[in-house]
């Protein structure tokens, strides 16, 4: 029986091993991988929200290059109009709606950019932690900053004040002041 109780001792001190090395194990492989997870999924809200960004100013440029573009027809046409005045009877409907739009201010003034990413971008202290770039996140600052300012010219600068607003285009059609 001497010989039988080491053996239980022994067999208890490799049970105690193995389940020691097993629960280590299982710990590194729960918490590396809870780690590479975590990793992932930053990486991942950190791509989102870069993408989110960029994508508005995406948006941005294209809306300034269709205004632009939008622009110039409109100068087109009422450059048209002014050089065939003698024959404004029979100019096409199509320019001169174009050329009244030029010169008609039909709904005031109003926010050019939707602004709700911006919004996002600058109310959540989780989106700067997230994206871990300073350089980043300035530029986004100062692309926000200067695009409301771009804004905020247009908004105030004569040089993009339509002439004539809606009332005075209406009181003009339909004779008021003029006494018809």
């Amino acid at each position: 029986m001497i010989q039988f109780k080491p053996k239980i001792q022994n067999s208890w001190g490799k049970g105690f091993l193995t389940s020691l090395l097993g629960t280590t194990i299982s710990i590194l492989l729960t918490f590396g991988t809870s780690a590479l997870v975590e990793s992932k999924e930053k990486a991942d809200v950190q791509r989102q929200t870069a993408m989110m960004v960029i994508h508005d100013i995406d948006v941005c440029v294209d809306q300034m290059e269709e205004m632009a573009k939008d622009e110039e027809e409109r100068n087109n046409a009422v450059q048209y109009v002014l050089a065939h005045l003698d024959q404004i009877a029979t100019l096409p409907e199509d320019t001169l709606d174009l050329a009244m739009d030029m010169l008609i201010d039909y709904v005031g003034k109003q926010t050019i950019f939707d602004d709700a990413k911006e919004n996002i971008f600058k109310s959540s202290q989780d989106i700067w932690s997230n994206l871990d770039n300073m350089a980043f996140i300035n530029n986004m600052e100062k692309f926000y900053r200067e695009r409301k300012e771009v804004e905020a010219y247009m908004a105030k600068s004569p040089l993009f004040a339509e002439p004539i607003t809606f009332e005075e285009y209406y009181h003009i059609i339909i004779g008021v002041g003029q006494g018809c």
